[in-house]
């Protein structure tokens, strides 16, 4: 999906670059309350990183799958940033909330508080393109709908590595299936 969202934003950028067109004020807060929700959840990630790499050192491909998903994130609010910008917006960022250093008791406790992180992301997403769909800002709404189907896709995929762990065992390298995902 990176391939139609850089693609979507090249093809935008040519047609705004010479313009001083300004959007709807509700389009903007839409923009930046996703910017801010990725930087957050991206430091989530980095910092569930860092506690799973303590408590659980002998497992490098849960730090480096954490990791991934934490720069995956970030990547996502830059491109916003850009396509904010783009569209002559400005950039509004919210100081990043303290995050609760909760014990994870295994990986499939991890991967429940990542299931339940995503799908409030998604919650959010859909009442994101509602409101983008109101003001009429139908590039945004586009724009939203695909992250709403990254967001399904990989709360897809958080779903089945759950459902692994359930049934083969709480150590998530002990699968190969989730073995292979995050190393």
């Amino acid at each position: 999906m990176t391939i139609i969202l850089t693609y979507q934003i090249c093809k935008t950028e040519a047609k705004y670059k010479s313009s001083k067109i300004r959007f709807p004020h509700e389009s903007e807060e839409i923009i930046n309350r996703l910017i801010n929700e990725y930087l957050n959840t991206s430091h989530i990630y980095l910092t569930m990183s860092g506690i799973m790499d303590e408590k659980y050192s002998e497992f490098p491909g849960l730090k480096a799958f954490l990791r991934k998903q934490s720069d995956e994130k970030r990547d996502q609010a830059t491109k916003l940033m850009d396509y904010q910008n783009m569209r002559n917006g400005k950039i509004i960022i919210v100081d990043i909330k303290k995050i609760y250093q909760e014990d994870f008791d295994n990986p499939l406790v991890l991967m429940e508080n990542i299931y339940g992180i995503e799908g409030y992301i998604k919650d959010n997403l859909q009442s994101m393109y509602h409101g983008a769909w109101k003001q009429k800002d139908f590039e945004l709404s586009y724009l939203l709908i695909s992250h709403m189907e990254n967001q399904t896709k990989f709360l897809s995929e958080i779903g089945r590595i759950m459902q692994h762990l359930e049934k083969q065992s709480m150590d998530v390298f002990t699968c190969p299936f989730v073995e292979k995902m995050m190393c």
